[in-house]
């Protein structure tokens, strides 16, 4: 590999590092969302991902792209605040039903709400790539993705 293009790679890592801290700290920084506290993007996603029909546990890890247990351990924080209930199927007790309470309502359509001002910002970003280098971009993304996945 010549100079240039190694240092084009190192320049790319370190962008992808600095957005990686950026998406970081966007998403650790707690936020109302219109009942007065304050919740962790990941609450706010839980709840929209719950969606106002609610959800199994095992929909909503695979939904959420996480484990069991971290559902579980999301939905319990969530339900001690007064967001959520959980509550088995009448069919099979071993399954667990999320829903959200009124107050779990207020915050999916608030969290909808700013996802119509943000997506459209997205777009707007965007919008001077080709879908040939939006599907480079994307090979990129996950490329690195895979490479971080393995060391896991």
């Amino acid at each position: 590999m010549d100079n240039h293009k190694q240092e084009y790679i190192f320049n790319l890592v370190k962008k992808v590092t600095k957005l990686s801290e950026v998406i970081h700290s966007y998403q650790s920084k707690p936020r109302d969302y219109g009942t007065g506290d304050k919740l962790y993007m990941r609450e706010a996603h839980f709840i929209d991902r719950v969606g106002l029909d609610g959800a199994d546990m095992g929909t909503l890890a695979h939904r959420l792209g996480v484990s069991n247990g971290a559902v579980s351990q999301t939905a319990a924080r969530l339900e001690k605040k007064g967001y959520v209930y959980r509550q088995a199927a009448a069919q099979d007790s071993r399954i667990i039903y999320c829903f959200l309470t009124d107050r779990g309502k207020q915050i999916y359509e608030s969290h909808r709400r700013v996802d119509e001002i943000k997506y459209p910002l997205f777009y707007q970003t965007l919008d001077d790539f080709s879908l040939r280098e939006l599907e480079l971009c994307d090979d990129f993304i996950e490329r690195i993705l895979e490479m971080y996945e393995e060391e896991e």
